[in-house]
């Protein structure tokens, strides 16, 4: 008959205060190593997969009678050895409400990778992958579409996959009105419709009540147009009026110029309301120019194809990571009182 776990641990005389005061403390310190319970340790367990609603000591009542075999799960299994947090797969329910949670707050989309920077100046185009996207930056960095009237901050941009992602669209300017009555989902699909972006910042503060820190802020905004133009400074100087060289020919202001950048998307079929169908990861690129070398996770924006299933959106991944952890090891049911013998006399050996 299994009794309970940490009792049958060895004891271990301990001076709790240092002034020969010895109690018996349970040495929990100890532990057994699989391999050396038996030379073929694999005779000793076969495979269960988690269900919905499963616990440690739920499953040992269905394999082995009784609950507190449970903690022979922990000692099969590398990965619950760190506790059930993350190495526990999730219920449906649990696993839908993370999704909800880490992923449905955010859209995202693709933003069109511009592979000459010369030409891109002159059309007054780039794309983020050459502008400082630090976190001390986004809360006042804002991605917007004067066109529609709707911006949204900026999460973060994933250089790997070409990938910009937002949240909290919101409208402004002519779009107070046009959109006065439109839900935030709506908001999203329309914002997303836009195939040119720019970038604006956005001071929070008050310069008259709040001038301190106001101009803080302000003064984070020319470190962000010092670091940022720095890419564009001496590219297409044999063109006056046209890119940088506007500045130095009084054209506009290096603010102008940074906040009337254009970022263009990769057009449909990279564009994602939700988070969670956003691609993850990208199986199969394709070349179209083999004299140009672009970064390997650009290949599918560039060209805009996705043929078959070469993706994996993060819903996928999740859900994939997710099940891989349904699949544990447990002790063959006709084993487990001598598992457990064996367990706990190598303990207190």
């Amino acid at each position: 008959m299994a009794t309970n776990f940490f009792s049958q641990f060895p004891k271990l005389s301990y001076d709790i205060d240092g002034e020969g005061s010895y109690v018996n403390l349970t040495d929990i310190s100890r532990t057994v190593d699989i391999s050396n319970l038996n030379e073929d340790k694999g005779s000793y367990y076969t495979y269960y997969d988690i269900m919905n609603g499963d616990r440690p000591d739920t499953i040992s009542q269905l394999l082995y009678k009784t609950p507190q075999y449970y903690w022979s799960l922990f000692i099969l299994n590398d990965s619950l050895k760190a506790g059930l947090n993350n190495a526990w797969p999730l219920s449906s329910l649990d696993f839908e409400t993370m999704i909800a949670n880490e992923y449905d707050k955010y859209s995202s989309f693709a933003v069109s990778p511009e592979l000459t920077i010369a030409n891109s100046i002159i059309a007054q185009r780039s794309d983020f992958s050459v502008v400082p996207l630090d976190e001390k930056y986004l809360p006042y960095l804002f991605l917007s579409s004067n066109s529609l009237g709707l911006r949204a901050n900026i999460l973060k941009y994933d250089r790997h996959l070409l990938q910009a992602v937002v949240y909290n669209i919101t409208p402004f300017g002519q779009g107070l009105q046009t959109y006065a009555n439109t839900s935030a989902l709506d908001l999203r699909d329309e914002f997303l419709t836009s195939n040119e972006y720019v970038l604006q910042w956005i001071n929070p503060h008050n310069a008259g009540t709040a001038a301190a820190a106001y101009a803080a802020v302000e003064a984070l905004k020319v470190e962000w147009i010092d670091s940022a133009i720095v890419t564009f400074e001496t590219a297409d100087i044999s063109i006056p009026n046209a890119g940088y060289n506007g500045i130095a020919f009084g054209t506009y202001t290096k603010e102008s110029y940074m906040f009337n950048k254009k970022y263009l998307t990769a057009g449909n079929g990279f564009t994602w309301a939700l988070y969670r169908n956003a691609v993850y990861q990208y199986f199969k690129y394709d070349t179209f120019d083999s004299s140009i070398t672009y970064p390997e996770s650009a290949f599918s924006v560039i060209k805009g194809i996705v043929s078959g299933n070469n993706t994996i959106s993060n819903y996928e991944k999740e859900q994939i990571e997710n099940d891989a952890k349904r699949k544990i090891k447990v002790v063959r049911p006709d084993l487990i009182r001598e598992f457990n013998k064996t367990y706990f006399t190598v303990l207190n050996s």
